[in-house]
This record gives C-alpha cells, sequence and structure tokens, in this order.
C-alpha cells in the first residue's frame, strides 16, 4: 500500500472511532480541514470526539479559527497532547471541555512571527488586527485556566517562550488530567491491525 493509501486507512478508522488527529503546523487549510472533520462527525452522533492533537507552530488567525470551530460543536470534545504543542495552538488545546496530555507531553508558548506586506496604511491596519488578535488569544488561554493566571502572565510567557512539562501544564490550567500510562485514547478495548478498533 502507498504512503498516500496507509495515511488514509489510518485516518478512516479513526475517523470510524470518533477521533481525528490534527498534526504538524496549524495553518489556514488544515484548520480548515480539522474544522469540516470536527462538525460531520459532531453532526453524526451524541458521543464525544476525540482530537489527537501534535502541533508544532501555527498562527493565530488559524488558532483562533479552531477554537471558534471547538465551540460551536455539539458533543463533548476530549483533546489529548501526543508528544508536544508549540505556540498559538495551546489555545486551541486549552479550548476543549476535557484536555489530557501523557506524561511526557510538552507545551511552548511562544509568538509566532508576523510578516506583512502592502502599503503604509494596509500595513498599519495589519498590524492593529494582528494586535486585537493576538490580545484574544492571550485572554482566551487566561480563561481557561481558570483564575490561575492572568491575561498579563499569559502575555509574559509568551514573550518569553515558557515552556512547560505535563505537570508543569497541568498546575499551570492549560491541562485538566494526565493519563495513566495504561490508560487507553480509544473508545474500545477491542483492536484490530494497527493498534485501532475494527471498523
Amino acid at each position: 500500500m502507498s504512503g498516500g493509501g496507509w495515511e488514509d486507512e489510518v485516518r478512516g478508522r479513526l475517523y470510524a472511532a470518533r477521533t481525528l488527529s490534527i498534526v504538524g503546523h496549524l495553518d489556514d487549510a488544515r484548520a480548515t480541514a480539522a474544522a469540516a472533520e470536527l462538525w460531520t462527525l459532531d453532526a453524526s452522533g451524541d458521543a464525544p470526539v476525540t482530537v489527537l492533537m501534535s502541533l508544532h507552530g501555527g498562527s493565530v488567525r488559524a488558532t483562533l479559527a479552531l477554537v471558534d470551530a471547538f465551540d460551536i460543536v455539539g458533543v463533548e470534545l476530549r483533546a489529548v497532547c501526543l508528544g508536544a504543542i508549540v505556540g498559538p495552538p495551546v489555545v486551541a488545546f486549552s479550548a476543549a471541555a476535557t484536555r489530557l496530555a501523557g506524561s511526557n507531553a510538552r507545551f511552548v508558548l511562544r509568538e509566532e512571527w508576523r510578516n506583512f506586506t502592502g502599503s503604509a496604511s494596509e500595513l498599519d491596519a495589519a498590524a492593529r488586527q494582528a494586535d486585537a488578535d493576538y490580545r484574544q488569544l492571550l485572554a482566551r488561554l487566561a480563561d481557561a485556566t481558570k483564575g490561575r493566571r492572568s491575561v498579563g502572565d499569559v502575555l509574559l510567557d509568551f514573550e518569553h517562550g515558557r515552556a512547560l512539562g505535563a505537570s508543569e501544564a497541568l498546575e499551570y490550567g492549560i491541562v485538566g488530567a494526565l493519563l495513566a500510562d495504561d490508560e487507553r485514547i480509544g473508545p474500545s478495548p477491542k483492536r484490530g491491525p494497527l493498534g485501532f478498533s475494527p471498523g
């Protein structure tokens, strides 16, 4: 089976188990695709949806778009950090109702580099909008910590690129609970090929 075919097989098995994965760099295209899959699963049943996340950077706009998608889904969302989530996508993870991480998970709070082009007036408008989006992002993460961190705290942490291990992220308020070493993410104890539940 070709690489693409294998990836389609894995995605299909995850999808059948009401699970989707968001991996890589969170750009507009990846956020749009994840939102479409999420809304399709939302419309197909009332059981919780698990979102596996391993994201190494992403734009503020794409992150806010994914946060909006998480907010309007009617079923419970269980976000699981696999490996690391770096930059703005940490806020998308924090938008899920249930937030889980393995003991070796890592979260890095840092800004993404922003480039603007255009005339002076266009640059000014773009910079103002980017600043407003960034403030919205920081406020959302502060809210997710349920009073443990202020917007000012989050701002400083993003400016300094603060890295958090799983236990530190739990204390910070980003993670809701740590997965036990023997805890399964999937919905069924029966496994087929590749470790996924039979379709």
